[in-house]
Formats: C-alpha cells, sequence, structure tokens
C-alpha cells in the first residue's frame, strides 16, 4: 500500500503500476464518467498529477479521467541514490506503461493524451523515438502545452535556451525542500516568476500535492526532491527529440499550445514552441498550434478554463 498519494482517495482510485528498474508508479482514475472517452493528464517537472486537481475534476464532465505522478513526482517511488533512473528515455517508457495500464481499463479504447511541459516533451520523445512502445497504446489525440523539447546547437534560440537551463537546474539545486506545512508553501510560491499568475485554488492544490509528512512527523518536505527535479531538466537537455520530430506519427491528431512569446519573462520553452510545431507539421489539417497572448509556461494552472475548452474540442474533433 503506497505511503502517499498526490490525489486524496474521496477524488480518485489508485492503481499502481510497476515500471523499469523496480520502481512503482501512481495512477490515479477518478469517480464519474467512467462510461466516457479515456482521457490520461501528464504533469509538468516539479509538479505531480495532484497539482491540477482542480482541473481534473472539471474535466471528468467531458471524459474518464486518468492522471499519473511520474517516477520521482508526488506518491510515485523517487529513489535519490541513483539518478540515472530519470532519463528521458525512462519517462518515455513509463508513458507507455501507463498509457497500456490506462488502455486494459478501456477494453483497449482509443486514449486522449494532455500534457503539460514534462508531460508533453514525454509523449513527444515516446512518439519519435520510440515507436514500438508508442505503438502499443491505442493513442487517439494529444493536446500538449509548452514541451520542453530542446533545440540543436545550430539553432538560433540554442545559447539562450542553453543558458536559461543551466540557471534554471543551478537553482533546482539549492531549492527549499522541506516546509512546516502547505499553507506556508503555498504562500511562498504566490510571489514567484511564474507562479505569480497561478490561481490561489491552484496553488493550494500544488501545495498539497507536491509536500509529504516527513518521516519524523516534524513538518513536510518535497515529493519530487531537488535533486530529482534537477536531473529530470538535465535528462531533456538535449537535441535528439528535436532532431526527431519528423518521425513523430503523422497520423496521430495533435494540437500544441505555447505561451506569450513577447512576454519579457517568457522562458525557453515558449520561445521554442512555434519551431517544435512546425517541425511537427502545424498547421496542417491534423496538426494544430496555438500562441496564448498573456499567459505563461504554467498557463493550465493560470487558465483552467481555457484547458477545458481546448480539451473539449479535441473530444468533439476526435
Amino acid at each position: 500500500m503506497r505511503t502517499f498519494r498526490s490525489i486524496p482517495s474521496d477524488r480518485a482510485e489508485l492503481i499502481e503500476v510497476p515500471v523499469d528498474d523496480g520502481l512503482v508508479l501512481n495512477l490515479y482514475r477518478f469517480a464519474g464518467g467512467h462510461d466516457r472517452p479515456a482521457l490520461l493528464f501528464g504533469h509538468a517537472c516539479g509538479f505531480a498529477a495532484g497539482s491540477y486537481v482542480p482541473l481534473l475534476t472539471r474535466l471528468t464532465a467531458l471524459a474518464d479521467v486518468f492522471a499519473v505522478d511520474a517516477r520521482g513526482h508526488g506518491g510515485s517511488d523517487a529513489p535519490t541514490a541513483d539518478l540515472s533512473v530519470y532519463s528521458s528515455d525512462h519517462y518515455a517508457r513509463d508513458l507507455a506503461r501507463i498509457g497500456r495500464a490506462v488502455a486494459a481499463r478501456k477494453s483497449q479504447a482509443p486514449i486522449l493524451y494532455v500534457g503539460h511541459s514534462l508531460g508533453a516533451a514525454t509523449l513527444l520523445r515516446l512518439g519519435s523515438l520510440n515507436p514500438v512502445e508508442f505503438d502499443s497504446v491505442p493513442w487517439r489525440a494529444a493536446l500538449l502545452f509548452e514541451p520542453p523539447i530542446f533545440p540543436s546547437p545550430g539553432h538560433p534560440c540554442h545559447a539562450e535556451s542553453q543558458a536559461q537551463d543551466d540557471r534554471l537546474v543551478e537553482r533546482t539545486k539549492m531549492r527549499r525542500a522541506r516546509w512546516p506545512d502547505p499553507e506556508v508553501f503555498a504562500a511562498a510560491l504566490a510571489d514567484r516568476g511564474i507562479f505569480k499568475r497561478v490561481t490561489p485554488e491552484f496553488l493550494r492544490a500544488h501545495a498539497a500535492a507536491g509536500l509529504r509528512p516527513t518521516t519524523d512527523e516534524t513538518g513536510y518536505e518535497l515529493c519530487c526532491p531537488p535533486a530529482v527535479e534537477a536531473q529530470t531538466f538535465l535528462a531533456f537537455n538535449d537535441a535528439s527529440a528535436f532532431d526527431a520530430l519528423s518521425r513523430f506519427p503523422a497520423d496521430l491528431p495533435l494540437h500544441l499550445v505555447g505561451g506569450d512569446a513577447a512576454d519579457p519573462e517568457r522562458s525557453w520553452v515558449t520561445l521554442m514552441a512555434p519551431a517544435i510545431a512546425a517541425r511537427l507539421g502545424a498547421p496542417s489539417p491534423r496538426r494544430h498550434f496555438t500562441a496564448l497572448p498573456g499567459r505563461g509556461h504554467l498557463m493550465v494552472l493560470e487558465d483552467p478554463e481555457m484547458t477545458q475548452s481546448l480539451v473539449q474540442t479535441m473530444l468533439s474533433e476526435y
């Protein structure tokens, strides 16, 4: 029995899914909507499935909602002795395992996938570089929010991307790991960079999902240890997926969403979104790209109504 889950038991059923390296991941299935199409949600790095509970609860009006805590995140196993288990290919293979677990519970019905940041990049890596694993899951369509797909050395955005990513990794290694309680954590996040536009409801959800009680019960600690989060950022800091995007299966309908590239605080991920979409074949009848004015990398948590509307459009079209 798992000792921590990022989504409470009164909101979702817990399904334990074994993956490589002897790890076990937490997959959640929300109550209600089991007769509706399957939708699987993948979260951002350093977050957890429970960080999105207010949105995922809304989505149960449209679909049978599943969400996963990636390895090293939420209630899933998070070993720190060997950080090599947090490679981009490990994350990709995990997603295939999770997809098959969802399909098994839906009589192999096609799965709609919604991915944010890490969750979005993982699907693109799976489809571009792990085709056999990708094909083992009956995907129906995908909605991806700002995947961090690192550019090739010759790309005009490479130098800025590298500099920003280097700073991010160093800051992440120094992240405060222990907190007195989730309320203090949420209050601290409210004044930080990309979290400034996140609604209080989602800040509280993220704080509750991202902290677990310490073993000595004297406070709380990050479910995703700083070393794991930093290693995950590093794992996606190579151009192999970007160079392979043209091999992503052309028959899968895909909508990629980016933030506001004119925002002075925008990240390299926002800057790269149009180039990633172009490599995936957008615009075309089955490939779309949307840039959202005034939105940052945490757009999913800034504007849940927009996210729900995009999911509803995907459902109606596919």
